[in-house]
C-alpha cells in the first residue's frame, strides 16, 4: 500500500471512493470494468517499461530458502490447529507470463512437491485464470473474487468428504 496507493489513507474509510476497506478487511475497488478500461488499466500496468522494471525490482526479490522453510514450519504449525489448505490465486495469464514465471520459474512444480511433502492439498488457481475478470490484471473484479472464494470453498468441501482433487469443478 506505501508503494503504490498514492491518495490519503483515510480515503480507503469512505464509501463514496473507488477504494473502500471493509471491517473484515476487504479493501473492495470500485473501478470501471468496461473492456477499454481494464484495457487500459493493464496497458499502464504492463507498460514497455515493464520489463525493465521487471528486472529492476524483481532482481530484489528471489527465492530464499529461508522463507520456504518458513513456510513449512508454518504449515506444521497450523497442522496442530486443524487442516491447512494451501492455494495459488489466478492473476491474468499475461501476468502469469510476465511477471510470475520470471520470479520464480518453477513454481507450480515447487508447490506440488511442497504438498506431497507436508501431505496437504494444493489448488492451483492460475491453470482457471481465464475464467475471472481482472481489474488491471493483478486484482480480481470483486464479481470474480465471490467466484473464486465459492470455489475455493467447495473444493475444500471436497477435500474433507473424502473426496479429494487437485481441481475445480
Amino acid at each position: 500500500m506505501f508503494d503504490f496507493y498514492d491518495d490519503q489513507f483515510y480515503h480507503l474509510f469512505m464509501h463514496n471512493g473507488p477504494l473502500y476497506l471493509h471491517s473484515d478487511g476487504w479493501l473492495e475497488a470500485t473501478v470501471p470494468m468496461d473492456s477499454a478500461s481494464v484495457r487500459q488499466r493493464m496497458d499502464g500496468a504492463m507498460s514497455p517499461n515493464l520489463d525493465r522494471a521487471i528486472e529492476y525490482r524483481y532482481s530484489q526479490y528471489q527465492y530464499s530458502e529461508q522463507r520456504f522453510e518458513y513456510l513449512g514450519k508454518t504449515v506444521d504449525f497450523l497442522k496442530e490447529h486443524g487442516s491447512v489448505y494451501l492455494v495459488q490465486m489466478p492473476v491474468h495469464p499475461e501476468w502469469t507470463n510476465r511477471i510470475d514465471n520470471k520470479c520464480m520459474p518453477g513454481f507450480n512444480e515447487k508447490m506440488l512437491q511442497f504438498k506431497a511433502s507436508k501431505n496437504i492439498p494444493y489448488l492451483d488457481l492460475t491453470r482457471y485464470a481465464d475464467r475471472f475478470q481482472y481489474t488491471d490484471g493483478l486484482h480480481l473484479y470483486k464479481g470474480s473474487a465471490g467466484d473464486v472464494s465459492k470455489m475455493v470453498g467447495e473444493w475444500i468441501k471436497d477435500q474433507r468428504s473424502g473426496q479429494p482433487s487437485d481441481s475445480i469443478r
